[in-house]
C-alpha cells in the first residue's frame, strides 16, 4: 500500500469512527422510537376496524333478532312464530291467501329493518314447505321464482348446524336473487320461542358497502382490511387500497382480531415500507448529513495526505511509469539535497543504464527474427509457383488432359485466395469457392470415390466469415474420414450452413471411420488447450489443422464460438463451427 493511501486511511478512520458511533446511536434511538410509533397504529387501526365491522355484525344479528322475538299488539295479527308455524312441515298445507297473509304480517317489521339499516337489500325467510317470505328494497331485485335452496353449499351448512350457527357469504353475485349485483348474505334457522322448531332458514342480503373503513385510518393507501370466514375458508370482505405485491412484502406487518361472529375473523396488514416513507423524513435529513460529513472527512483527508507524501508519490510515480521497452528517466531532482533527493538521483542513473542494455537485447532479437523470416521467404517463391502452375494448365489444355488442367486451375486458385485475400473476413461464398476447388483436385485425385453434397440458404452466401476455417475442416473429413474408409463403402461429405440465434453454423459431415470415445475426448481436450508457442512450426501432428482453426476463431470472435466434434467409431463424425453472424465486414 502507496504511503499517502497510509496516511489517508489513518486521518480518516480517526475521525469517521467517531462520526459513525454518534450518528449511530442517534440513528437507532430514533428507529426504536418510530417502530414504536408505528406499531402503536397498526394496533390502533385494528380495534378502531374491528369495532367498526363488530357494529355493522350487531346491526345485523339484531335484525335476525326481532323475526324470533316479534309480535304485534294487534290481538287480531298473530305473531311471526305463529305465522310461519303453517310453514313449518313440507308436507305443510297452505294457500295462497296464508303466504299473503305471512307476508303482510312480517311487512312492519321487514320495513322498520330495512329502513333502519340502509345497508340491506333485502329480508327473506325460506320456510320448509317451499314458499319465500321477505321483503326487499328491490335494488338486487328479489329471490328468484320457484328457486329452490335445498342443494346449495349455503342452505347445507347451515341446516346442518347448531342453531345459532350465522352463515357469512362472501362479496360475489349470488344466482339466487334477480339483481345480479354484488353483495353479502347472512344466514341462520329461524326457531320457535316456544318449543325451539325450526320455522325456517332467515336470510339477509346485504351491499357489499356495509363494512366502511375509510373513516378508521388517514393512511388508508398503505392498509389492507380483510374479513375472513373460517367456516367458508373465504373472504367476505378484502380492501382493495393495498397491492397485492405488498401484502408480501418483507417490511409488512398482519394482526388478526376474532369479531362478535365466531366464524369471522379480522385481519388487517400494514406496509411500513410505505409507512417509513411518510414518517421517517427525518432518516433522510441523518443520511444525508453523515454523507456530507464523510464527503468533507474524505477531502480533508486527501488533501492533508497529499500535503506529507507529495516528495514521496513524485519518485514513485517516476518508478512506477516505466512500462515501456524503452525507459524513460528524468532530470535530477534539486528541490531536495535529503535521503530522498539521493534516492530520486541513483534511480535516475540507473534507469539510464537499464535502458541502455534491453536497447542493445531488443536489436539482437529484432536482427534474428528477421533473419528467420528471410529464411523462411527463402525456402518457397509465390511467384515462381504461380507461373509453373499457369505454365501446366497450358500445356494440359493443349494435351487435352481436362484433369490435370482442372488440378492446376483449382490449385492456383486456393494459392491466390490464400495469400492475395488481404482481409480476415471474406463473405461466404468466397470461402465456398475455395472448399469447391479443394473437392474437385480430390474428386480426380481418388477417382470420385466419394460425393460431395451441400445444403446452403441464398440468404447466407453473402454474410461474412473468417478466411480459410471452412476448407481445412472438409480436408480434415477427407483425410481422417473418407480416406482410411474407402475401400469399406462409397464415401459422402455433406456441408450444411444455417443460421440460428444470431449465429452462423457450418456443420461438415462425413459417413468415414469415425472415432472411438477415447480418441474423441483427447481430440476434445486439445481443442480446448492454447497453442505453445514451442508448437508453432511444427509438423505431423495430427488435427493441428483444426486446433489453429480454434484458435482463431477465439482470438478474432471471442469465447462462445469454436468447434464442436461428434464422432461414432464406424459411423462417421460431424464438426460444426459457431460464428457470430455478420452480414457486414467490421
Amino acid at each position: 500500500m502507496k504511503l499517502s493511501k497510509k496516511f489517508f486511511l489513518i486521518f480518516f478512520t480517526t475521525t469517521l469512527i467517531p462520526l459513525l458511533i454518534i450518528t449511530s446511536i442517534f440513528y437507532f434511538r430514533y428507529q426504536r422510537y418510530s417502530n414504536k410509533q408505528m406499531n402503536d397504529y397498526c394496533s390502533n387501526v385494528i380495534e378502531n376496524a374491528s369495532d367498526e365491522a363488530n357494529q355493522v355484525l350487531d346491526e345485523v344479528s339484531k335484525a335476525a333478532s326481532y323475526f324470533s322475538f316479534y309480535s304485534t299488539d294487534n290481538r287480531t295479527s298473530p305473531s311471526i312464530v305463529n305465522t310461519l308455524k303453517k310453514f313449518s312441515k313440507k308436507d305443510s298445507h297452505y294457500t295462497s291467501y296464508d303466504i299473503y297473509n305471512a307476508t303482510k304480517n312480517i311487512e312492519y317489521i321487514s320495513q322498520n329493518v330495512l329502513y333502519s339499516n340502509s345497508f340491506i337489500y333485502g329480508i327473506y325467510i325460506f320456510t320448509p314447505a317451499g314458499p319465500v317470505i321477505g321483503h326487499s328494497t328491490h335494488e338486487n331485485g328479489e329471490v328468484l321464482l320457484n328457486y329452490s335452496p335445498s342443494n346449495d353449499k349455503w342452505f347445507k351448512f347451515v341446516d346442518t348446524s347448531p342453531d345459532n350457527t350465522m352463515y357469512v357469504s362472501d362479496a360475489s353475485v349470488h344466482s339466487m336473487f334477480t339483481g345480479h349485483k354484488q353483495s353479502i348474505f347472512f344466514a341462520k334457522k329461524l326457531k320457535s320461542v316456544y318449543d325451539h322448531k325450526t320455522l325456517g332458514v332467515l336470510v339477509i342480503d346485504c351491499k357489499t358497502s356495509l363494512f366502511d373503513f375509510s373513516n378508521v385510518t388517514t393512511y388508508s393507501d398503505i392498509t389492507a382490511f380483510q374479513i375472513i370466514n373460517y367456516y367458508t375458508n373465504s373472504n367476505i370482505y378484502c380492501s382493495s387500497s393495498l397491492k397485492q405485491d405488498a401484502l408480501l412484502h418483507s417490511n409488512t406487518e398482519s394482526k388478526k382480531k376474532a369479531l362478535s361472529l365466531p366464524c369471522l375473523v379480522f385481519s388487517c396488514t400494514v406496509d411500513y415500507s410505505e409507512l417509513a416513507t411518510k414518517m421517517h423524513l427525518t432518516d433522510t435529513l441523518i443520511i444525508t448529513t453523515l454523507i456530507i460529513s464523510i464527503l468533507g472527512i474524505l477531502i480533508t483527508a486527501i488533501l492533508i495526505s497529499r500535503y506529507l507524501t507529495t516528495p514521496i508519490s513524485i519518485l514513485s510515480n517516476t518508478m512506477t511509469a516505466q512500462s515501456h521497452p524503452v525507459m524513460t528517466h528524468s532530470s535530477p531532482y534539486l528541490k531536495r539535497n535529503d535521503e530522498i533527493g539521493i534516492l530520486y538521483n541513483e534511480y535516475n542513473n540507473m534507469v539510464q543504464k537499464l535502458d541502455d542494455y534491453i536497447q542493445n537485447e531488443y536489436q539482437a532479437k529484432l536482427l534474428l527474427l528477421n533473419s528467420q523470416l528471410k529464411s523462411l521467404e527463402s525456402q518457397i517463391n509465390v511467384h515462381f509457383l504461380f507461373n509453373t502452375l499457369e505454365t501446366i494448365n497450358s500445356k494440359a489444355e493443349l494435351d487435352g488432359s481436362e484433369a490435370i488442367a482442372s488440378m492446376a486451375l483449382s490449385l492456383g486458385n486456393m494459392l491466390r485466395y490464400s495469400i492475395y485475400t488481404n482481409s480476415e473476413l471474406v463473405l461466404l461464398r468466397e470461402e465456398l469457392s475455395q472448399v469447391h476447388d479443394y473437392i474437385k483436385i480430390q474428386s480426380i485425385r481418388y477417382r470420385h470415390e466419394f460425393t460431395y453434397e451441400e445444403r446452403i440458404p441464398d440468404s447466407l452466401l453473402n454474410t461474412y466469415t473468417l478466411k480459410l476455417i471452412l476448407q481445412p475442416v472438409v480436408e480434415n473429413a477427407v483425410l481422417h474420414g473418407i480416406i482410411p474408409n474407402m475401400d469399406q463403402r462409397h464415401g459422402l461429405i455433406s456441408l450444411t450452413i444455417y443460421e440460428e440465434d444470431h449465429c452462423l453454423y457450418m456443420k461438415v459431415t462425413d459417413n468415414g471411420q469415425g472415432m472411438d470415445e477415447i480418441r474423441l475426448e483427447e481430440l476434445r481436450n486439445q481443442l480446448q488447450t492454447s497453442i505453445q508457442l514451442e508448437n508453432i512450426g511444427q509438423k505431423g501432428r495430427k488435427h493441428i489443422g483444426l486446433k489453429n482453426i480454434q484458435s482463431r476463431i477465439v482470438i478474432y470472435y471471442g469465447i462462445g464460438y469454436g468447434i464442436s466434434i461428434e464422432s461414432t467409431e464406424t459411423i462417421g463424425t460431424t464438426i460444426t463451427l459457431k460464428l457470430p453472424l455478420m452480414e457486414r465486414s467490421v
